[in-house]
């Protein structure tokens, strides 16, 4: 897990999985609580310290999941894996873009 948070501690993991939609993020949840496997949902890993010992769980990483979109004038829309600074420089590109 070293390789996956911002300052690169923590052991193995017996899967890491990167997904890509929220469609397969659902499914892989669904069949991870039937089977009673652990696992944990992980963003940018900047706010986590992981342990030294390898573990045997499921980690699923969210940073693919990076879209932003605006529904109506006032709500947007963003993927979990989404940084903040980069809804805060789409947030700010619609309202310098805006006819206001």
């Amino acid at each position: 897990m070293k390789r996956h948070t911002t300052i690169r501690i923590g052991g193995a993991v017996s899967s890491f999985i990167i997904v890509s939609s929220v469609e397969t993020l659902a499914g892989l949840i669904r069949r991870l609580r039937q089977s009673g496997r652990p696992y944990m949902i992980l963003g940018g890993g900047s706010n986590i310290v992981w342990p030294d010992e390898d573990m045997d769980m499921v980690v699923i990483n969210l940073t693919a999941l990076r879209h932003v979109k605006r529904t109506d004038e006032e709500t947007l829309i963003a993927g979990a894996g989404l940084r903040l600074s980069g809804l805060v420089r789409f947030a700010v590109c619609l309202l310098y873009t805006s006819d206001a």
